[in-house]
């Protein structure tokens, strides 16, 4: 799962800049709202002096070569970030957030993607946005799909998909709390 690619490039998706909270001494963005730095044409105006937690971000789509190039988060609606975990028995984890429609998680080739995430022994989380300024919802999903992934049931694990992201929009939505004032941006 570490095999790296020379990082495919951003093209115009700028998702990272809206979706993601930052919360740096340096800079920081509630999530939902789009950072000050980005531009019209779909670009950071401050690229070559971006600042370090925008420099050390990895998408995972950006970074990781078994992730198809059609998941690029701007066309699949979903962005993935894939990180160590603290989690007992877990190496890895990996949170899927579907910024545009929960309907995304459902569509090809993410439940493969999910299902590969899981047997894996990746800890996996679906995520979904608040309203401008609200932290995101997320939930854990291995333990509600592993049967069905197991049993290979693609239709189960597509319900049970639809049914973990109907989950996600009922959550009590908690306000972005910065812990640094705003930074330089």
């Amino acid at each position: 799962m570490d095999e790296a690619l020379a990082e495919r490039p951003c093209g115009a998706c700028t998702v990272c800049c809206t979706v993601k909270p930052i919360n740096t001494p340096e800079l920081t963005k509630a999530p939902g709202l789009t950072c000050q730095h980005c531009v019209a044409s779909g670009s950071c105006g401050i690229y070559e002096t971006r600042f370090p937690v925008c420099r050390e971000y990895r998408c995972a789509w950006k970074v990781l070569n078994w992730i198809p190039g059609p998941l690029r988060p701007d066309r699949s609606g979903v962005l993935i970030d894939i990180v160590e975990s603290d989690a007992p028995g877990h190496e890895l984890e990996a949170t899927l957030l579907a910024f545009r429609d929960p309907a995304d998680f459902e569509r090809h080739p993410i439940p493969d993607l999910i299902a590969s995430l899981i047997e894996q022994e990746v800890l996996v989380f679906l995520s979904r946005p608040g309203p401008p300024g609200m932290l995101n919802a997320k939930a854990a999903v291995n333990g509600r799909l592993r049967e069905a992934i197991a049993a290979r049931n693609g239709p189960r694990l597509l319900a049970d998909l639809k049914a973990a992201a109907e989950g996600l929009e009922n959550h009590v939505w908690e306000p972005f709390q910065p812990r640094f004032p705003q930074g330089a941006a």
